[in-house]
């Protein structure tokens, strides 16, 4: 608490007598349960892909924050130690986190993720598919035929393969909840990606059949389209300065 605060406090409780004020707290308590209790995460399991980095790293630092207990994950076990340490000295916090390598376009290695998540916690309440890739920008006609069996076996096996590992257990929390990562240019295109606009596309409609099929269980399927971060992945698109800044504040 600042100095301001502490004077604020003290002004407060000088207007007004100790009866008002213990009600008041009593209150402010009770409507703060009340939020933890729609939006806290407290003694939820979340996995979290490609959060070694970039979004997907401070998404799983949020969440920890918020209470939950998350798995970190990432294509190799030096980069998801890593990442796990990152988070626990920028959050003041010990535990929460686990971290388990895999690269979740391998089926087994998709299975393996479950698996050690199961029998860490013993349930699983959310999988956010975020791991994704790009190349660098060219015109479509200059793609070679291994650019979409890397971009597809990542950005669209991938989430393929976890969500249907996690899927039983999912259906086994009283509120399963699957996040796909797409991205705006999934909506609208983008030249000189086309190959990855079509990975995010693949997600979107992936993401809406699901939704449709699984719409009489308890689990919801939902997309997250974001728009330019300041991210490793965005320094493979060619974008001006001034435009880089525009998009990205």
């Amino acid at each position: 608490m600042t100095g301001q605060h502490c004077l604020i406090l003290v002004n407060f409780l000088e207007a007004f007598p100790y009866s008002f004020v213990l009600t008041y707290f009593k209150m402010a308590d009770t409507a703060t349960n009340y939020i933890n209790g729609l939006f806290g995460l407290q003694g939820k399991v979340i996995i979290v892909t490609g959060s070694t980095g970039g979004l997907g790293y401070d998404m799983a630092k949020g969440l920890l924050q918020c209470g939950a207990s998350v798995i970190i994950n990432g294509r190799t076990e030096e980069r998801v130690i890593t990442a796990r340490d990152s988070i626990y000295v920028e959050t003041s916090k010990t535990t929460g986190l686990l971290a388990i390598a895999g690269d979740m376009s391998i089926p087994e290695d998709a299975q393996a993720l479950v698996e050690k998540t199961m029998q860490a916690f013993g349930r699983i309440d959310v999988v956010i598919n975020n791991a994704g890739i790009n190349i660098t920008e060219r015109p479509f006609a200059e793609s070679q035929p291994g650019d979409w069996e890397r971009l597809s076996s990542v950005n669209i096996q991938g989430p393929i393969n976890l969500t249907r590992s996690a899927l039983p257990y999912l259906k086994q929390a009283p509120a399963g909840r699957i996040i796909n990562l797409a991205s705006m240019v999934g909506h609208v295109g983008m030249s000189n990606i086309t190959l990855y606009t079509m990975t995010k596309a693949a997600i979107l409609l992936f993401t809406k059949s699901l939704s449709s099929e699984l719409a009489s269980s308890s689990v919801t399927v939902n997309s997250v389209s974001p728009g330019v971060f300041e991210t490793p992945m965005l320094s493979l698109i060619h974008i001006s300065e001034p435009t880089r800044q525009a998009e990205i504040s």
